[in-house]
């Protein structure tokens, strides 16, 4: 998806260029969640982007939000939450 996102946009970056990632996390239950927990699980999510990009994930700089409120998706038989990410280079 990221993949695709990025050559719909036809965007390209530098070799110095550095990110902000932002993510909004819409838990599919009303349990608390640990923040800590909630970026580790997006750890292979943002790998992916990184490798979609071109660039190395240590030029993102995480920035991340807990909506609070649940969104059910069905996935594979099961309800999920969502994570919606954003990718903005810094200038």
């Amino acid at each position: 998806m990221a993949r695709q996102a990025i050559t719909r946009a036809d965007l390209a970056f530098g070799g110095d260029a550095r990110f902000v990632v932002s993510m909004v996390f819409y838990p599919p239950d009303g349990r608390r969640r640990d923040v800590s927990n909630l970026h580790a699980a997006m750890k292979a999510a943002l790998d992916g982007i990184a490798s979609a990009m071109g660039v190395d994930d240590s030029t993102f700089l995480q920035h991340q939000q807990s909506a609070g409120h649940v969104v059910k998706v069905a996935l594979r038989g099961a309800m999920k939450g969502r994570v919606d990410v954003a990718v903005e280079q810094l200038q």
